[in-house]
């Protein structure tokens, strides 16, 4: 009878699926095992608890391997011990970025889980194939644990020592591990839900110390095959598009850096002209050799966005964190020239890393405003095992670290009447950077979320410019005048502050009692709780009070600009900025339910501002006065219509379905397009 494996790559799933990709991390496991083992092993694979709990209840398996990342760790832990206790001879087993370097630690780890029989080191698929070996050869369950398991770590049931396995080298011919796509083990996750998720080449050849691939283990590159690539990339394809999954996403550590990546690329550019998949592509693109991305990326347009992963620009900071990069005069070059091609590009920051204060934390967001890198999102240092954050209290005393834990984004389940919860522990206060430093960053960083990364603001922008202001400059106006806004939005402002303080807690233990009560845990349930914090309020104001909003952006910027004009332009200048406020609403004022995606807004304007945006030139906004008032129309075109249909269709029209639409975007979802109303129906 062949070995029974169970596989679980698991998401939560209490509002809406948590975590959207395809489980390739067990389909490459279950691959290479099938490979080996053949008809000795049934393999199934598993990415919703539902379906996991009715497989544990109705056949329990020989092994259960779980995923162990950070966001589904405690989900793990959960079905470990479920499957104990139907079947205390299950062998179970996890791997996953969510496990420490050192041994040490490991023990610790391990100790603290009883539930868990093994865990595997490194790359997953020799290590448990060496555990399905040991089982097949063991004559009972006491002799799978007699000796130590190469690429594995256990606490041995038989004295209660901690035995660890030798390092196993790592695959250098990817291509050994058959293609879980191409085999068919992954067809059942062509759900019209999950997004696939493919792999080109392993390794990262950086040394961040706040990632966990920046161990040596990992330095060297390995490369699948362009054969390999391409027959899975046109498997993939047929079934992604015929189920109307429009996202790939990539798990390539620095998409671009290598010669080999621009054969990927003209093959992914191929299934687009042939499939109309994928429309929109995530990734993680080189940290250096930005011009070497761009090239490598070029065929795939606005589909696949640039990042620009900085995480910070403090030369002292980057020497602590063992990371450099590229002149912020380069990247204005490389900024403009992405903009001037329709290129998207995504800009990273971190807080708070060791060494960063508060000033240069706005001067590094401040500077990367100004290159125009857009959307620009600063995250918050996680403790990640792996990384002296977490594993190493001599560097966080050094740095003079405080954490908290928060639930990891929607990551919460209800299973058999049992909440579960999985949280992510962050750093949030260092010896140079205090709690309320954190929060006034999260402040400003809030203003650049609504101002910069929307693209609402993009022709007040343009028209600040042309004064001589900067844009940097001009939102720490804003910032500085928060006092001053209208009410309405001024509690949506005082609602950010008070959740980015409490969705903090103290100990993993406090944050689940408090939502495990039924009243509480309904708050994440409505996505009220437990969701991005800055997505929501982002959404909250556009959604609610977006002529409010704008309003008052304009308001002030015709102050500062009335500040820095001389008195004969004032008139001029408060009929553009008549002009421009009324422009900006009418792209940004509307579309966010499922109702508004058909609809025109028309205003009447003095300008033609589409066609000064359009101007090469640096013309003026007085150069392009209408003889008269003319009608516009504001309206999002046949593409924008699908994507967002598609997005109401998969996620809903409530807060947390736009929120949702808003991550899966580059930058959110964009404003409306416009012509005259006297041109051919635009919508034809």
């Amino acid at each position: 009878m062949a070995l029974r494996i169970y596989l679980a790559d698991l998401t939560h799933t209490g509002i809406g699926v948590a975590n959207e990709t395809f489980p390739l991390n067990i389909g490459l496991v279950a691959s290479f095992s099938k490979k080996l083992f053949g008809r000795d092993v049934d393999v199934r694979l598993f990415k919703y608890p539902q379906d996991l709990l009715e497989g544990l209840r109705t056949a329990p398996p020989d092994i259960l391997g779980c995923s162990n990342y950070n966001w589904n760790k405690r989900l793990a832990s959960h079905f470990a011990q479920l499957a104990k206790s139907l079947g205390p001879r299950t062998v179970t087993v996890l791997g996953g970025t969510n496990y420490p370097f050192s041994q040490v630690h490991q023990e610790r780890f391990l100790r603290a889980r009883p539930e868990v029989d093994i865990h595997t080191f490194y790359e997953g698929e020799q290590a448990f194939a060496n555990i399905v070996e040991r089982v097949l050869g063991s004559a009972n369950h006491e002799g799978i644990f007699e000796k130590a398991i190469d690429g594995c770590q256990f606490i041995s049931p038989i004295d209660n020592s901690f035995v660890a396995g030798a390092e196993i080298p790592r695959i250098k011919n990817l291509d050994s591990i058959p293609s879980p796509y191409v085999a068919g083990m992954l067809d059942k996750f062509f759900d019209g839900v999950l997004s696939p998720l493919v792999e080109t080449a392993r390794g990262c050849p950086f040394t961040c110390n706040f990632c966990n691939a920046g161990e040596n283990y990992f330095n060297k590159v390995n490369k699948f095959s362009d054969e390999y690539v391409r027959e899975e990339l046109e498997y993939v394809a047929q079934r992604a598009s015929a189920v109307g999954v429009g996202i790939l996403t990539l798990a390539d550590n620095n998409f671009g850096m290598i010669p080999r990546d621009v054969h990927t690329v003209e093959v992914i550019h191929e299934l687009q002209n042939r499939f109309g998949w994928p429309s929109h592509i995530s990734l993680s693109t080189g940290k250096n050799s930005k011009e070497r991305v761009i090239e490598a990326t070029r065929l795939l347009g606005a589909t696949a966005p640039i990042t620009m992963a900085f995480q910070s620009i403090n030369p002292k900071v980057l020497k602590i964190i063992k990371r450099s990069n590229i002149r912020l005069d380069d990247l204005r070059a490389i900024s403009d020239h992405l903009h001037a091609e329709g290129k998207p590009q995504y800009g990273e920051l971190i807080v708070p890393l060791p060494g960063e204060t508060k000033d240069s934390m706005l001067a590094a967001v401040d500077g990367l405003v100004n290159a125009n890198v857009n959307p620009l999102h600063c995250h918050t240092v996680l403790m990640l095992h792996g990384t002296p954050y977490k594993d190493d209290p001599v560097f966080t005393h050094e740095y003079g670290y405080t954490t908290k834990y928060r639930l990891a984004i929607r990551s919460f389940s209800r299973l058999e009447d049992k909440p579960i919860f999985d949280l992510e522990e962050v750093g949030i206060s260092t010896k140079d950077l205090g709690f309320d430093d954190y929060l006034e960053i999260r402040q400003y960083l809030f203003i650049v979320e609504m101002c910069h990364n929307t693209d609402l603001f993009k022709p007040l922008v343009r028209y600040l410019k042309q004064f001589g202001i900067k844009e940097a400059e001009w939102i720490r106006m804003l910032f500085e005048n928060m006092e001053r806004l209208p009410a309405e939005v001024s509690t949506v402002f005082d609602s950010f502050r008070q959740e980015t303080v409490g969705e903090l807690w103290d100990s993993e233990e406090s944050f689940v009692a408090h939502y495990s009560q039924p009243e509480n845990f309904q708050e994440l349930t409505s996505g009220e709780r437990g969701g991005n914090v800055m997505f929501r309020h982002r959404v909250q104001i556009l959604t609610r009070y977006a002529e409010v909003f704008i309003g008052f952006v304009c308001r002030l910027s015709a102050e500062l600009l009335l500040k820095r004009s001389e008195p004969h332009c004032h008139e001029s200048v408060r009929g553009e900025m008549d002009s421009l406020q009324r422009f900006v609403t009418g792209i940004g004022s509307k579309g966010y339910s499922p109702d508004e995606v058909d609809l025109v807004c028309k205003d009447r304007l003095v300008h033609d501002i589409p066609a000064w945006l359009k101007d090469t030139t640096n013309r003026l906004l007085s150069d392009f006065l209408l003889e008269e008032e003319t009608e516009f129309a504001f309206y999002f075109d046949p593409r924008e219509k699908s994507i967002r249909r598609d997005g109401f269709e998969r996620y809903g029209g409530s807060v947390p379905g736009i929120i949702k639409q808003v991550q899966r975007r580059f930058g959110g979802m964009p404003p409306r397009s416009v012509s005259r109303s006297a041109d051919p129906d635009p919508l034809l």
